[in-house]
């Protein structure tokens, strides 16, 4: 066949398939109970006859639309536009008085008055948009839940931001340019267990930064700009059991630091700048969680006075060489206070020497043995439990955890 021939045959057959029902629109789907699917369908705009008879629940993320649906149902409960085109929001949600859930993120939305005034919404999800300013449109909300603003241009928040939300249980406001709080803006929520701040070029905390939140479990502050914290900008978190501090550049934490969160179970400090921790850091603290990776510790913290039960203390990729004798027993009798053998202390990435554990193989309440086919974790055994104990065995050089707990009793034996 001639080449212009193939040419003028393959566009036919391309417009034929493109007349195809197969190529037709894909309509929505109709769920239930009464929801109308159309995820994902490339649409620009939402028509009438797209929508379930007596939905209360419409579903269309992953389009092209450029704005909310207009003339949209007043028992619309759940609207989910996520990850479309949306720039401007006007007054097509103001009449939904009984919108329970809104999902918008991902759109490029400078404000958020588009809001019905009075606001029965549980759930909002207005992440990655272009938001700059919370200037009253959330002031009707008080049943909300849950409020995602993660990934905005909020510089500040005012004094009155959340003043209505005494029901929030769940607010994230990460990878926003906070650069700084107000002490006591979040004071009205008395009810709020999480707080996201991760990403939010913070610098420091004011004391009382969270006044009011007694009831918070989890506070994220990763990947902001820390150099030190202080205990009074804890006061009040009575209730907290998570506390993430990873990737800021503390390099240093007084000693009552974290006097103010006695109920905390998870501690993570990794990729910071830390050269020691105080004693007294932890005394009290009911740690079953303790993750300092990553920093520039020489020594290990006392933990003597950890009140447990812990489970894992975990300080690979520091310079410990010679764990103090004190210390590390400490941090075993930490691991053995529950005695349930499934604790473990990682010392990975640490340039750990050889008779730095000449101790343990000396002492008749602890047995070291080696793990099989594991080069880098063994066991330390006792009476009562066994800990793994993590640290840098190199495989494939002649070397396994086995030679180096041979190498521990040898130096035992010859007094090192």
């Amino acid at each position: 066949m001639h080449t212009s021939s193939v040419a003028l045959w393959a566009v036919a057959a391309a417009a034929a398939l493109c007349v195809a029902p197969a190529c037709a629109s894909i309509p929505c789907v109709c769920q239930e109970p009464a929801r109308t699917e159309c995820s994902d369908h490339e649409k620009t705009s939402v028509q009438p006859d797209d929508i379930c008879p007596g939905s209360t629940a419409w579903i269309f993320c992953d389009n092209r639309l450029t704005a909310l649906p207009r003339s949209a149902d007043e028992r619309l409960e759940e609207l989910d536009v996520a990850r479309n085109r949306i720039a401007d929001a006007s007054d097509e949600l103001r009449a939904l008085r009984g919108l329970r859930r809104l999902d918008v993120a991902h759109n490029s939305l400078q404000h958020l008055r588009f809001l019905p005034e009075e606001c029965a919404l549980t759930h909002l999800d207005a992440s990655g948009n272009r938001v700059a300013a919370l200037d009253g449109p959330l002031a009707g909300c008080a049943r909300l839940e849950e409020l995602l603003l993660s990934g905005n241009r909020l510089r500040t928040l005012s004094a009155d931001a959340f003043a209505a939300m005494g029901s929030l249980a769940h607010l994230s406001l990460a990878q926003n340019p906070l650069r700084a709080l107000q002490p006591g803006v979040f004071r009205a929520l008395a009810s709020l267990r999480t707080l996201n701040l991760r990403a939010a070029d913070l610098e420091a905390l004011p004391d009382g930064a969270f006044a009011g939140l007694g009831a918070l479990r989890m506070l994220d502050l990763e990947d902001n700009h820390f150099r030190t914290v202080t205990r009074a900008a804890f006061q009040g978190l009575t209730a907290l059991s998570d506390l993430h501090l990873c990737n800021n550049h503390i390099a240093e934490l007084p000693a009552d630091a974290f006097r103010e969160v006695q109920n905390l179970s998870s501690l993570y400090m990794d990729n910071n700048e830390l050269t020691r921790l105080p004693a007294g850091l932890l005394a009290g603290l009911p740690l079953a969680e303790l993750w300092v990776r990553s920093n520039r510790l020489e020594q290990l913290p006392a933990l003597s006075d950890c009140c447990g039960p812990l489970r894992l203390a975990a300080f690979d990729g520091n310079r410990v060489a010679a764990p103090d004798e004190a210390a590390l027993r400490g941090l075993l009798a930490a691991l053995l206070r529950e005695g349930e053998g499934a604790e473990t202390a990682s010392l990975n990435g640490n340039p750990v020497r050889v008779d730095a554990l000449a101790w343990a193989a000396r002492a008749p309440d602890v047995a070291l043995r080696a793990v099989a086919d594991d080069c880098h974790c063994g066991t330390l055994a006792t009476g009562r439990a066994a800990i793994t104990l993590c640290v840098e065995v190199e495989c494939g050089r002649g070397a396994s955890w086995a030679n180096w707990v041979e190498a521990v009793r040898a130096a035992a034996q010859n007094g090192v």
